[in-house]
């Protein structure tokens, strides 16, 4: 694979450990965008065309294969 987002970190009942992405994944592409760096990741996520509820594809690499793994949007918690 060429490229991708390292997770280093899950946040507990985040939209990612809700979807079954793992320590160690990297992330390839996001709703068919290809994912290089932190600010490809938040041009995917913040687009307005999505919305909450909304499904995205995530393409992932673990355990030496590719595999998608839909991610549903939610509501963003403010802190």
């Amino acid at each position: 694979h060429d490229g991708g987002i390292y997770i280093s970190q899950i946040i507990r009942n985040s939209p990612v450990e809700k979807a079954g992405m793992q320590l160690g994944d990297i992330i390839l592409e996001i709703n068919h965008v290809p994912v290089h760096d932190e600010s490809t990741v938040n041009r995917a996520m913040g687009s307005t065309y999505f919305k909450v509820g909304d499904h995205l594809p995530f393409k992932i690499w673990r355990e030496g294969k590719t595999r998608t793994i839909n991610l549903k949007l939610e509501k963003r918690q403010t802190r």
